[in-house]
């Protein structure tokens, strides 16, 4: 069984439909709760990073000519403010 591991945060606005009802998940960066979309086989939040690893035969494809499309890999979003924008920290 082969796994990859995927680090993936989808970043901004996104609809309610898609969060799991699930406890809210604190990471220090970003001052917003956090929910997972379609859950990972597991994931590991350090101070300065997430490692989410991802099941087998998951991905996030959308084709240019709508022939096929697939949307079953994880994901870890929040609902940002209107105004929110992420930079990168200079240290």
């Amino acid at each position: 069984m082969r796994r990859i591991i995927l680090i993936i945060i989808i970043l901004g606005v996104i609809t309610l439909a898609g969060l799991h009802a699930q406890d809210p998940i604190k990471f220090s960066r970003i001052p917003h709760p956090l929910s997972w979309t379609n859950k990972p086989i597991s994931y590991k939040i350090n101070p300065e990073s997430i490692f989410i690893e991802a099941g087998e035969k998951t991905d996030m494809f959308r084709d240019p000519n709508v022939t096929y499309n697939t949307d079953n890999a994880p994901r870890l979003s929040f609902i940002a403010d209107p105004n929110f924008v992420l930079t990168r920290d200079p240290s």
